[in-house]
């Protein structure tokens, strides 16, 4: 018999799947992974026995993926009816509206100030507050700090490399700091 699947979150070039049957069987999870490799679109797949769910990184569709797990008998796949991919229109509008900000900050600040500006200057003030108050809240301020000093080092190198940085020549969240992808140290 074929195993159930459900979709357990989708996201553009992400899906994470579920197959609650095969919870704990990491043989088995294993060889779905394996199998699912060979779907035309899939550029990575990682697997955890303990929740029972398989990760794949991809360029096609969830259809397309679904399909394949039917056509070898992998599994049934049955998205959640609130299971939705965000369109590139949605992506496109808030891609707009930060840049929005961005111009209406630097407007305000007389070009002395971006979005990115801004950002470090809030990450040391919620720093500041989280030191002075004592609070172990939202965000430790060395947190905050550390943040803030990683926006102005990026700035700084971009303004040595060209002279002046925009915000779009920045990232908030750059691919260094993303989980998993930290540089180790020496």
């Amino acid at each position: 018999m074929i195993p159930a699947a459900v979709i357990a979150h989708a996201s553009t070039g992400r899906l994470r799947i579920r197959v609650p049957s095969r919870k704990g069987d990491i043989a088995a999870l294993k060889s779905l992974g394996d199998q699912l490799a060979a779907c035309p679109g899939i550029l990575s797949i990682e697997v955890n026995p303990g929740t029972g769910s398989i990760l794949l990184l991809h360029q096609t569709t969830v259809q397309e993926i679904a399909e394949h797990g039917r056509s070898k008998n992998l599994f049934s796949l049955a998205a959640p009816k609130d299971a939705k991919v965000p369109s590139a229109e949605l992506r496109r509008n808030l891609g707009e509206t930060f840049k929005s900000i961005d111009r209406q900050i630097q407007s305000l600040t007389s070009g002395d100030m971006d979005l990115n500006g801004f950002a470090m200057a809030a990450l040391v003030v919620a720093g500041s507050v989280q030191l002075l108050s004592g609070n172990a809240g939202a965000i430790p301020w060395f947190a905050a700090y550390w943040y803030a000093y990683h926006l102005y080092s990026r700035t700084r190198e971009g303004e040595k490399k060209e002279g002046t940085v925009t915000s779009t020549e920045r990232s908030v969240n750059p691919p260094e700091l993303r989980k998993g992808k930290r540089k180790k140290e020496q």
